[in-house]
């Protein structure tokens, strides 16, 4: 029996399984993240029809409104710390994976500021995420608003502290 735990240890020892769990938890924080997103939007989504319907109340009774714009507001906060921890463990995977081959995290810089730095979004998020963890939680409003026989949508996110 003891043979066998030595045996055990190693295993879970070896770079193998090490590179193995490494994989394993990238795949679980982007999993997190794209479920996070997907959440985020399909509730954004479901704003929208909501009122445009006119299911979220009305000037006398916002409430409804209200309690959904909270609901907003928890999946908004989901998603922007799920995106900080893919960052963070990305960065921190291609450091301990690749630090002896500034190549690689050369290019992987690249490749983050091609993606995120010139769209803004990567800023954007980290902006919101460090309100949220730093500051306070945002405010968050809706507007929908029609300009001939379309509907035209706004979320606004307001910081202030």
């Amino acid at each position: 029996m003891n043979q066998l735990h030595t045996l055990r240890e190693e295993l879970y020892a070896s770079r193998g399984v090490r590179l193995y769990e490494e994989m394993l938890s990238r795949q679980i924080t982007f999993y997190t993240f794209e479920r996070n997103y997907r959440q985020l939007d399909a509730f954004i989504r479901l704003h929208y029809q909501l009122h445009s319907q006119h299911k979220l109340g009305d000037f006398n009774d916002r409430e409804p409104l209200h309690d959904f714009l909270h609901e907003l507001t928890r999946h908004l906060q989901n998603f922007v710390f799920s995106a900080k921890a893919l960052v963070d463990h990305t960065r921190s995977y291609i450091k301990g994976s690749h630090g002896a081959q500034p190549e690689i995290g050369k290019e992987y810089a690249a490749k983050v500021a091609k993606h995120f730095g010139e769209s803004g979004i990567g800023s954007f998020t980290k902006d919101v995420r460090d309100f949220f963890a730093h500051c306070s939680t945002p405010f968050i409003s809706s507007v929908l608003w029609w300009l001939k026989r379309d509907p035209a949508r706004a979320i606004y996110v307001t910081a202030r502290h």
